[in-house]
Formats: C-alpha cells, sequence, structure tokens
C-alpha cells in the first residue's frame, strides 16, 4: 500500500496486517533549471517494487528528498522523523537511501529499541538499468523477509 493513493476507509480495514514501513530517502541537485534526480528515480522504483512484492503487510511512505550541502541539518531532521515513525506503532522500518547516504544509518542518534531497521543503500550510480533496479529490488526483499522471520 502506498500512502499517497491510500483512502481512509482503505486504511482502517488494512492497518491491522501491516506492520513495516517503508521509507524512500534521496538527494536531488538543481543546478541552472537542470534536475539531476536519476539515482532519487532509482530508489523510488526500488521501493514501488518492493510494495508492489509486499502489499498488504507494508507501507510505502512518501520519500524525503535532500537538497542542502549541510549534511548536519539533514541528519537532525532524519532523526527526528525516524524518532517519530519508531514510536508509531509499527514493528519494522526500512529506509532505502541513495549511494550519497550510504552511511545514514550509522550516523542516526535515536534509539529505535521499538521498532527493527533495516537500511538499504543503492550504489549503481547515476545511469541504474532497469534489470539492476530489478536485481536491487530483489535482494531487498529477501532482506525483509529474513528480517521478519527473524523476529517472529
Amino acid at each position: 500500500m502506498r500512502l499517497s493513493t491510500l483512502e481512509i476507509s482503505e486504511w482502517r480495514q488494512n492497518a491491522p496486517y501491516i506492520d513495516t514501513l517503508c521509507l524512500p530517502v534521496y538527494s536531488i541537485h538543481i543546478e541552472e533549471k537542470q534536475i539531476l534526480d536519476q539515482q532519487g528515480r532509482s530508489v523510488e522504483r526500488v521501493a514501488r517494487l518492493l510494495e508492489k512484492k509486499l502489499t498488504g503487510r507494508l507501507l510505502l511512505l512518501p520519500a524525503i528528498t535532500y537538497t542542502s550541502k549541510d549534511e548536519k541539518v539533514f541528519l537532525s531532521y532524519l532523526n527526528e522523523v525516524i524518532g517519530q515513525l519508531s514510536r508509531s506503532g509499527f514493528y519494522h522500518l526500512i529506509l532505502i537511501t541513495d549511494e550519497r547516504h550510504a552511511s545514514l544509518c550509522g550516523n542516526l542518534e535515536i534509539q529505535t529499541d521499538a521498532v527493527q531497521l533495516l537500511c538499504y543503500s543503492l550504489d549503481f550510480g547515476e545511469n541504474s538499468t532497469e534489470e539492476q533496479i530489478e536485481q536491487r529490488a530483489e535482494v531487498l526483499y529477501q532482506k525483509v523477509v529474513n528480517m521478519w522471520q527473524n523476529t517472529s
């Protein structure tokens, strides 16, 4: 399920079965009316493929995009978001990040005792093929299933 297209009535019916949140996080660069977001598109595509495979148990949140060069500001904001999500009643949180944020999980300052956090970084650069995206989505799918099985 995707939060961006979810109707309230649909949520009420499915909420008891959804225990996992998925949050895409990536940077975009805008310079002289040029938008450079290929990595972001890849992150979004992997997230959508994962959501499709895990419909019924996973809620795909809208992506957090980042444009500033000040990592401290972004990390502070992301810590706040993840802290709130970790207290939201869900059991698992999956962060899908671009290559630039590969070290993201190691720099988080929040305690995630209430939620199991899985951080997955895509590292295939600016030019990713559909086959690479599908492969990464499959690897992430297996990681999520393993996470679920290890916490049952």
